[in-house]
């Protein structure tokens, strides 16, 4: 029996995909196997394979939608491994479709929900990273409880994180921004490390930085007034040398059509 107490079992998505394209199913049927991750709640094991042998740094990517952040990603960093899951199986095809094409082998997915998978013992190894990327925000407050970002739900990931890797959070909606905020700082065992800008007019909060901007990568030391924090939108991207960062998705293009303020918010897992 798992040491951990089971989590709520309030659904944080709604089972509301689309129809699978021939294509996609194609993908899922032929695909899967080869790059499938198959879980069982009763009896969660990883499969024998040897990408989990590797002495990898690895990322997980909760959530991935339709899969364009952790394939970018994947691409970018062919040493490094990454682990998606997302509950919607078009999305899931429309990936491995995509993975086939760009012979992409660092790259594992799970097709069920992420809070069962969390809350299992499944992962028998730890993340330098793991990204929560534009969950769905249940702006209405009745719904709020149906936020993936809740304290119960932190702790759970917490014990996936190594000593020093990272949270990585991600929302258009400044209210589950708020919400976010306000819950994690109740997280005693992760340091705020910063706001990240990778797209315009994200907020950033002052310190000791990293910019890598498509001209040159920089160290520099954000001032502002007062110490309070404030729009900055005249680099590419800001933040620790070790962050992998995300690139931009259809869920933030879709959120600055509507006017929304990205916030990209970093969380550093004390040693």
């Amino acid at each position: 029996m798992s040491k951990f107490p089971i989590l709520r079992k309030i659904r944080t998505f709604v089972k509301r995909e689309g129809r699978l394209t021939p294509g996609q199913e194609k993908a899922l049927s032929e695909l899967w196997p080869q790059w499938g991750l198959n879980f069982d709640g009763a009896n969660p094991v990883l499969p024998e394979d040897d990408f989990f042998r590797q002495n990898s740094q690895r990322y997980l990517d909760i959530g991935f939608g339709n899969g364009e952040t952790i394939e970018e990603m994947a691409l970018l960093n062919p040493d490094k491994q990454f682990i998606g899951i997302e509950v919607h199986r078009p999305g899931v095809g429309s990936l491995l479709h995509r993975m086939q094409q760009n012979h992409l082998s660092n790259i594992r997915l799970l097709n069920y929900d992420a809070v069962q998978i969390i809350e299992s013992e499944l992962f028998d190894f730890q993340f330098d990273g793991i990204y929560l990327l534009f969950a769905d925000p249940w702006p209405k407050r009745k719904h709020i409880k149906r936020r993936m970002v809740q304290a119960e739900f932190v702790q759970k990931v917490t014990r996936l994180i190594k000593p020093g890797g990272y949270f990585y959070i991600a929302t258009d909606w400044n209210d589950y921004a708020k919400h976010i905020r306000h819950v994690m700082q109740g997280q005693t065992q992760f340091n705020f490390e910063s706001n990240i800008t990778s797209a315009a007019e994200t907020i950033i909060k002052e310190g000791p930085h990293i910019i890598k901007s498509s001209a040159a990568v920089a160290e520099t030391n954000i001032k502002t007034d007062n110490s309070q924090v404030k729009p900055h939108d005249k680099v590419s991207s800001l933040m620790a040398e070790d962050v992998i960062i995300r690139p931009n998705s259809k869920y933030e293009r879709r959120g600055q059509k509507l006017g929304h303020k990205i916030h990209d918010m970093l969380y550093r897992l004390k040693t």
